[in-house]
């Protein structure tokens, strides 16, 4: 099927550009990027652009790609999160820039874009006009949820997300799948599912809306294909039988919707959130969050009356869709921050879909209406360079308190060691780039290798190794009256004891090469 013909007039000018850009999908990839750094400038050059554990963990999958060692098509540890593309992405800087914060941030972004540039594409091939076109990519790039987010490898959301976008292109795109369109949405589907299942909810009903359009013909070969590429995707996770399997007891939390949903809301929607739970919003980007929903929910009510039945019926499709997808909030005691990454989606989405419509109904202020949703996400944007996780602290450089870290444990030659913390636990791992290792404090670590190596070490005579941990991990020991005069603090935030008292040991609850401790690294 042809692509639809640009409607309306266009200048010269107009037409030489998209056809620059049209010119290969790289080039508006290549924008795409492009704004999205632009965008988040504030942020990438702040003083708490940061990477925590599980993006840590990417980057050695990224290594481990580059090294052809490991399997690395799910997140490690797991038998879920797809994140074989979240891989790709963090190796290729990788392989220019090194082990870092740069390649793992630019590693997502990268990825981040390209699901932006699907949705820019539709805007071209429509005829949009050129400053409508850049709008809706500003706005795209600069909605509030994914200003931090997006820089975030950690575990399939980004892949999610790409994997919906592409999705709703073939939707905006073809009033009518055909083949070609539902292989395309069928192994998108399939991504989506291995990747984060949740943003698939999404767009479920508008997908079972439009298999009324599938021929009796078409039916087993779109159906069978999608199964065969979700089976395929499905094949690595089964590839090493040990896994970690999170403890939950399986109960539904229902008063999540009042007590974090809707509580929470400004929140979760401005970004302003850790992996579950919320942090403070600037009123500066509470303002202009509510401003911009304020906007989306004026353009529904023209677009509506104006959008023929069909179109309307799809967009409500993917606001029930949407509305689905803030469910998977019951599921987590205290809430799921990361897991409402979906239904904010949907809402980008749903603002995708209304920009376009007001292009067709109201061409001359369609496009003031995308400057006017520009204008008040700008705060977001400049708020992002504040983001700080609330388990750190504001007075210091995030990234020079970690190199600060690893300096320190040179110039203690601790080459192997015991980490309190989880989280840092991974960060150390990525940032020493193979040079050193170290393992959690219990009886299982994500990665085995790493595990092994450190009590291997430990098993040697005269051995130097020691404790490395957190500045909340520090006061524990503080209050716990296990204090060492052995302990080295680095800016406030870490310690190390090297050669720890085999005393502190045992009473720490630490397993050591020959004992074993009930797993609960994770919990």
């Amino acid at each position: 099927m042809q692509h639809p013909v640009m409607n309306g007039p266009t200048s010269g000018m107009k037409n030489a550009i998209f056809k620059f850009i049209g010119y290969s999908m790289f080039i508006e990839w290549l924008l795409a990027f492009t704004i999205v750094i632009l965008v988040r400038l504030p942020y990438l050059l702040g003083d708490h652009v940061f990477f925590d554990g599980d993006e840590a963990i990417i980057g050695i999958m990224a290594r481990d790609l580059l090294s052809l060692q490991g399997s690395p098509f799910y997140f490690y540890g797991q038998q879920y999160g797809f994140s074989l593309f979240e891989t790709l992405a963090a190796a290729l800087f990788t392989l220019f820039l090194g082990s870092g914060v740069i390649s793992l941030k630019l590693g997502g972004m990268l990825l981040f874009s390209l699901g932006i540039q699907r949705l820019m594409r539709v805007f071209r091939i429509k005829g949009a006009a050129l400053h409508s076109y850049l709008l809706i990519a500003l706005v795209m790039a600069m909605f509030p949820t994914w200003t931090v987010w997006a820089t975030m490898l950690r575990g399939g959301y980004i892949t999610a997300f790409v994997g919906l976008c592409i999705i709703i292109e073939q939707l905006l795109l073809y009033q009518v799948w055909h083949r070609k369109q539902w292989l395309i949405v069928g192994i998108c589907a399939a991504v989506v599912t291995v990747a984060q299942v949740f943003f698939l909810l999404v767009v479920i009903p508008v997908m079972m809306y439009r298999t009324s359009s599938i021929t009796r013909k078409d039916l087993v070969a779109v159906f069978g294909s999608g199964l065969v590429a979700l089976l395929l995707l499905r094949l690595p996770a089964y590839l090493n039988p040990d896994f970690w399997t999170p403890s939950g007891t399986g109960s539904l939390h229902f008063s999540n919707l009042i007590h974090h949903f809707v509580a929470d809301f400004w929140s979760y929607f401005s970004g302003s959130f850790l992996y579950d739970g919320p942090v403070e919003v600037p009123e500066a980007v509470l303002m202009g969050c509510m401003a911009f929903v304020a906007l989306i929910v004026l353009l529904l009510i023209p677009v509506l009356w104006k959008n023929p039945r069909t179109a309307n019926n799809e967009l409500l499709l993917l606001a029930t869709g949407t509305a689905m997808a803030a469910l998977p909030i019951i599921l987590f005691e205290h809430g799921g921050g990361r897991y409402l990454l979906g239904f904010f989606t949907g809402v980008l989405i749903i603002c995708v879909h209304l920009f376009r419509a007001s292009q067709l109904h109201f061409p001359r202020w369609g496009a003031v209406w995308g400057l006017l949703q520009v204008a008040v996400l700008v705060p977001s944007s400049i708020g992002a360079g504040n983001y700080v996780n609330s388990l750190l602290r504001r007075e210091l450089n995030d990234m020079e308190a970690l190199h600060q870290l690893t300096d320190a444990l040179q110039a203690e030659d601790m080459r192997h060691g015991i980490v309190t913390d989880w989280q840092l636990l991974w960060q150390l791992n990525y940032l020493m780039d193979e040079k050193a290792s170290f393992r959690s404090q219990f009886g299982r670590d994500r990665i085995d290798r790493y595990y092994n190596r450190v009590n291997q070490f430990m098993q040697q005579e005269d051995c130097s190794w020691g404790i490395v941990g957190s500045h909340w991990a520090l006061y524990n020991i503080d209050t716990a009256g296990v204090w060492a005069d052995s302990v080295i603090t680095v800016n406030g935030r870490f310690f190390l004891m090297p050669d720890p008292d085999s005393a502190f040991l045992l009473a720490g609850g630490f397993s050591m090469p020959d004992t074993s401790i009930a797993s609960g690294a994770f919990n």
